[in-house]
């Protein structure tokens, strides 16, 4: 019997210090995008979630990995809450992205018709497209598209770069020479 209660406290003391815990990980999420909140970052999607742990095993904070709306832009923001004191630490990563097409949508014709109407909309006089090339992100994914474009500016030949992005299908054109 007294086998018994020792075995039951035990699981009882271990049972009582991992609901709290589990608790305050479990609120990393909501306190952290409160606290994004106040800085006018919006939560898009949350991308990842990690216990950090000490040397024995014991986690003492949550680190979540979230894509927030920092103005019109994407950015990925890694929250660190620390489970005991509640205390909460934003940092900016990387820029979250464009966000991306999904395959077969990304069309390389109606790429290379935006970015020839650009340049005529811009009243140049259009030669030909000289080169193309796929735009990818970090992740080696197509993103958009890069055409270069030979064009009479002035009576005098330039060369153009029009960037296409096909997420928000809209060229920018850069004078190259």
């Amino acid at each position: 019997m007294l086998r018994i209660l020792m075995l039951f406290t035990v699981l009882m003391a271990g049972w009582s210090v991992s609901t709290p815990v589990v608790a305050q990980a479990n609120r990393a999420v909501s306190v952290c995008a409160n606290t994004a909140l106040k800085d006018f970052l919006i939560l898009r999607r949350v991308v990842d979630q990690r216990d950090l742990s000490d040397k024995r095993g014991r986690v003492f904070a949550r680190q979540v990995e979230m894509d927030m709306r920092d103005g019109g832009r994407t950015v990925r923001i890694t929250c660190t809450y620390e489970i005991k004191t509640g205390r909460v630490r934003l940092e900016r990563g990387r820029p979250g992205g464009p966000v991306l097409v999904p395959p077969g949508q990304a069309d390389p014709r109606a790429a290379r018709n935006a970015c020839v109407r650009a340049v005529k909309d811009q009243r140049l006089v259009y030669d030909r497209v000289l080169k193309e090339t796929d735009m990818r992100n970090s992740r080696g994914q197509i993103v958009g598209r890069a055409v270069l474009i030979g064009a009479y500016i002035q009576g005098k030949p330039r060369q153009i770069v029009c960037e296409y992005d096909y997420a928000r299908r809209r060229p920018i054109l850069q004078i190259r020479r």
